[in-house]
């Protein structure tokens, strides 16, 4: 997707990805990556066309903000350690 267009928000304002009739509205008050990437790993083991699309509209958004970003250094550690603030 390097030539891709990018955008503004993370998801489409009010698109529904859903699992049968099981229906998960989008927060677009708060565009925050790991909101997105929640509401679209929910459906990993069956993916379908709307949710491939709402993937690459957070690559899209990412190609869009390239100052906002996670930083990795050469470390020789070898494990990952994450912090998140779940409010």
């Amino acid at each position: 997707m390097t030539r891709c267009k990018p955008v503004d928000t993370l998801v489409k304002y009010n698109v529904k990805l859903s699992d049968k009739n099981d229906r998960v509205p989008v927060n677009k008050e708060r565009p925050d990556i790991s909101y997105a990437v929640g509401v679209v790993s929910q459906f990993m083991q069956a993916l379908y066309e709307d949710h491939m699309t709402a993937v690459e509209r957070i690559f899209r958004h990412l190609k869009g903000t390239p100052s906002k970003g996670l930083m990795f250094r050469k470390t020789d550690k070898q494990s990952v350690e994450a912090y998140t603030d779940s409010d």
